[in-house]
């Protein structure tokens, strides 16, 4: 039920200018999950709305205006109503009817919570936005703190499964049975101290499968998109950003979706040769964890922030880009593949639950990095080695 059935059937008939609002509102969100929020304009809404360009120009000045008021009216409440459901269902005894509500908005991929996440990703580099969505963002997670510690990583898992699912246009294999399963763990979580561990050892973002010419190109490229994201980065500004003419990156790259398609699979192909691949470091339950914890210091130190952004902002522009999405589903495979060759070595029907758990920090790590912007995550997080035990007995206990 949109907006527009909720006004008329409740109170008062509203007024033409009432109901042209909610019809705006309700197709910039349907334009949200099409287009991107970097990529749709007034014609487009106006267009999908039946209305004129002047419609909107009536009532908000420009497109920040206008994603203020979805955010208001619309993305914000919907997320919180989430998030609380979602921190009632880790407590004991946990809310039943809570964690239902959480699995329907995730199975049904509710437009109003996802654009609450597309905005949440676009107002980290939007000035504008950033002014009305981080401080309400912050506050809420202050405050959830208080009554679940595990709060923002409650979010991180939740946010990430429905980032990938829109960016791979499928959902992780039993996410729906592992959700109330990480919510009792969440729940249960008690703070430990991390071990102390060399946090800036990964990744290996410069492997000797590039030349030095594209090592300088993904680094500019990377540190564009991480400030403006996919769709205003363009050659012109990557160019000048790695000192090198646009033309030579032509030479090499036919279209900038090219370059970024190899730049995202280059960062994914060094997480198969780093701490994602589970290799000869992982002899035990214990090493593994702790490779886990290691994996969530190291991404979430500063060294790694410019790669962290740039996959967060790739991830989130195939949303809307079906050669990215491919990309993505690609490199993933490898990594699977390259899993259940390590994972099997010297394990008796273990592979599917380590599998599960690489996994899981996989798609949680995306979340991590969309609330480390909005300062709510570190890389000395207390709770983090507990979660991460906790999840492994879960997985590994079916």
């Amino acid at each position: 039920m949109n907006i527009i059935h909720i006004v008329l059937s409740n109170g008062p008939v509203p007024s033409k200018s009432e109901v042209t609002r909610a019809k705006l509102i309700e197709c910039t969100v349907q334009e949200l999950l099409v287009t991107g929020a970097d990529d749709f304009g007034f014609t487009a809404i106006a267009r999908r709305a039946g209305l004129s360009t002047g419609a909107l120009y009536a009532r908000y000045e420009n497109n920040d205006e206008l994603l203020i008021d979805v955010w208001n009216s619309r993305a914000w409440p919907a997320f919180t109503s989430f998030m609380s459901d979602a921190f009632n269902a880790t407590k004991s005894p946990a809310d039943a009817e809570a964690t239902v509500r959480v699995l329907d908005a995730m199975e049904k991929q509710d437009p109003d919570l996802v654009a609450a996440i597309a905005l949440l990703v676009i107002a980290r580099r939007n000035d504008t936005l950033k002014e009305v969505v981080f401080a309400p963002v912050q506050n809420f997670f202050t405050s959830a703190l208080s009554t679940c510690p595990s709060a923002v990583h409650v979010a991180a898992y939740l946010v990430g499964e429905i980032l990938v699912a829109k960016a791979f246009t499928r959902k992780t294999e039993g996410w729906r049975e592992f959700t109330p399963e990480f919510f009792e763990v969440c729940g249960n979580a008690t703070a430990q101290p991390v071990p102390p561990q060399e946090v800036d050892s990964f990744p290996n973002t410069n492997p000797a499968d590039l030349d030095n010419f594209d090592i300088q190109l993904f680094d500019a490229l990377s540190e564009v998109i991480a400030r403006i994201g996919v769709e205003r980065a363009t050659v012109s500004r990557i160019a000048r950003r790695a000192n090198v003419n646009p033309a030579t990156i032509y030479a090499r790259y036919p279209s900038k979706l090219s370059m970024i398609s190899r730049c995202v699979d280059h960062y994914l192909s060094a997480v198969v040769k780093g701490y994602f691949a589970l290799d000869e470091r992982v002899t035990s339950p214990e090493s593994l964890i702790a490779n886990m914890v290691h994996l969530f210091r190291a991404r979430n130190s500063n060294k790694w922030e410019t790669v962290r952004r740039f996959r967060l902002e790739s991830l989130y522009a195939a949303w809307h880009n079906e050669e990215l999405q491919r990309v993505y589903a690609d490199a993933y495979g490898r990594i699977t593949d390259h899993d259940v060759q390590e994972l099997s070595k010297g394990r008796n029907g273990e592979t599917v639950g380590l599998l599960n758990l690489s996994t899981f920090n996989r798609v949680i790590l995306f979340g991590h990095s969309l609330f480390f912007d909005y300062e709510l995550v570190s890389s000395d997080d207390d709770l983090i080695l507990s979660i991460e035990t906790g999840v492994f007995e879960a997985l590994m206990n079916r």
